[in-house]
């Protein structure tokens, strides 16, 4: 797969112009690789490197929770701003 990175990349980069139906499929990467080198890359060899450009690409969001000290998840809750008992109807 190593010689086929930079090009699966750039397919990959230039199916965020196009629509969504219209994108690379592992499947016909993999076919693309073999109609352009002649050379058969793996099934999940061709899935693991696009899931892996996929998490590259993904902006990363924020989350609600975050690790604690002890490295375990905590819940951080949003202070509350106006009591419900004070809203007037």
């Amino acid at each position: 797969m190593e010689p086929y990175k930079k090009a699966v990349d750039a397919w990959l980069r230039a199916d965020l112009e196009v629509p969504r139906k219209q994108r690379h499929t592992v499947v016909r990467i993999a076919a693309r690789i073999e109609e352009e080198s002649g050379e058969t890359i793996p099934y999940p060899t061709v899935r693991d490197f696009v899931a892996a450009a996929a998490r590259r690409s993904r902006p990363r969001r924020g989350c609600p929770w975050r690790r604690s000290s002890s490295g375990t998840p905590r819940w951080e809750r949003m202070p509350r701003s106006t009591s419900v008992t004070s809203m007037s109807i």
